[in-house]
């Protein structure tokens, strides 16, 4: 009664949407047979060749078996096992070409349960970017992976191992060559195979008695949630397809009258649709005024991306830079830099919108006034008022040796004044004699880093990709 005991969903808004409309976009490419026919694997000799005692886990004949399982060809993936040291970074790397190499670090063979997972999860990143579901620089490409293994019936390895998970991040090097994996949070596991099981019509599934603690809690309330009915944009009563608008007006119709999952959904569907999504500008301020931050961000966000200025949404854009929510006003931040509001344009409490990024430079949020220092950058000499904001926080940086933090405002001193050293000359040496010379050291190894990044850029750009079309 008075829905205070209505189950909420177990994960947040944006991790939701993410989950269900992915799933959807794999059952667009798979099929809706294959997600309710597929045998969820569970870590048992029913399913495993397990090795006896002390003896060594056969990893090749392991591959085999995953590769079975998921649909991957085996024939063109390779695995190599290395020690940690031998690998960049001591990460995991998955290089690309005709025939796929996954080199691992030897330390997985210490847990078969996580080493079961992480082959699952190259296998389907190697079925994500060979039948063309995504391509590799997706910045979400891990998670893909991840979601992947959990529609082809591996999703109990990735779920217990995502709490023992040792690497980190995710990134694209030459060649082709994805390093580490960015791991799907236990909790979103959790949530994806309740979407499964619901999917499936199995209430309370066996395997679901293998899932660890952490992805377990969120399996039995996400259950409990889709059995409310609760929001969901994956929709199991059209076989998976995904309840979102396609045109531009049901879109901005959505986000003025649709729940909170609905509204995300086709934040991120008129994305999609470029320059005709400024047709729902209005719409989409609806959403900046929600009282969701996911809502807010990403309605910011968009903005900056139409790259429109209206006046009534560049007044809801400055509020947000009062945000106490980090990522609210960082993508408040960049948008306004997108859309080039002019500096004296009057913000909230007689602000400028130029004194709101200097009192955000100064704030104790280190991403905020990181996010301001690079929206400044955009203008370029019109910003030089803004330079003498950099001494304190680029000496700190200097003290502590904070390498990403001294490049950056070298970068914004190149963007605003031209000339860092003249700055260094300007506001160091005389008030800072002892950290003069350091300073000057990091300005030329920053310019060294810059040429090389640069050029390896141009070349980049001019050569063909090696790796050539995947088959």
């Amino acid at each position: 009664m008075f829905g205070w005991l209505k189950p909420t969903c177990p994960v947040d808004l944006k991790e939701k949407v993410w989950t269900e409309v992915n799933l959807s976009r794999l059952v667009e490419h798979w099929g809706w047979q294959r997600l309710r026919e597929a045998a969820v694997i569970l870590p048992t000799s029913a399913f495993f060749d397990l090795p006896d005692g002390d003896q060594p886990i056969d990893t090749q004949r392991l591959m085999t078996t995953v590769c079975q399982y998921m649909g991957a060809n085996r024939e063109r993936l390779q695995l190599e096992l290395a020690p940690a040291e031998s690998l960049v970074n001591g990460r995991d790397e998955y290089i690309g070409d005709q025939t796929a190499t996954v080199r691992l670090a030897r330390f997985w063979q210490e847990d078969l349960e996580s080493l079961i997972g992480v082959l699952a999860h190259y296998a389907a990143l190697d079925r994500l970017l060979r039948e063309g579901i995504c391509s590799r620089d997706e910045a979400d490409l891990g998670w893909l992976a991840d979601l992947a293994s959990v529609f082809l019936g591996m999703g109990i390895f990735g779920a217990n191992s995502a709490v023992k998970q040792r690497n980190g991040g995710n990134g694209v090097g030459s060649g082709w060559q994805i390093r580490a994996r960015q791991k799907l949070p236990a909790r979103m596991f959790g949530y994806a195979m309740a979407i499964l099981a619901t999917a499936r019509g199995e209430r309370q599934p066996a395997w679901a008695s293998w899932l660890g603690e952490d992805a377990a809690d969120t399996f039995q309330r996400g259950r409990r949630y889709l059995d409310r009915r609760g929001e969901c944009v994956f929709d199991h009563e059209t076989h998976g397809q995904l309840r979102v608008a396609s045109s531009t007006a049901s879109l901005a119709a959505d986000l003025i009258h649709g729940g909170d999952s609905v509204r995300l959904a086709s934040l991120w569907a008129l994305e999609q649709q470029g320059p005709e999504a400024s047709s729902a500008l209005d719409a989409i301020a609806t959403c900046l005024r929600s009282s969701s931050r996911v809502l807010q961000s990403e309605a910011a966000r968009l903005v900056g991306k139409i790259g429109i200025d209206q006046p009534e949404i560049t007044d809801e854009l400055l509020r947000l830079l009062d945000s106490s929510h980090q990522q609210v006003c960082c993508c408040a931040a960049t948008a306004l830099g997108n859309l080039q509001v002019p500096l004296d344009r009057e913000g909230s409490r007689g602000y400028t919108f130029f004194d709101l990024l200097r009192i955000l430079m100064g704030g104790d949020d280190t991403r905020v006034a990181q996010t301001a220092v690079l929206t400044l950058c955009r203008y370029g000499p019109a910003a030089a008022e803004a330079i003498e904001s950099f001494i304190e926080p680029l000496r700190r940086a200097l003290v502590a040796c904070d390498y990403p933090t001294q490049d950056l405002y070298f970068t914004a001193l190149h963007a605003i004044d031209g000339d860092p050293a003249r700055f260094l000359e300007t506001h160091l040496r005389e008030w800072h004699p002892d950290l003069y010379p350091e300073a000057l050291t990091a300005l030329e190894l920053y310019r060294e880093h810059r040429l090389v990044v640069e050029s390896s850029s141009a070349a980049e750009a001019a050569a063909p990709d090696p790796s050539g079309p995947i088959a």
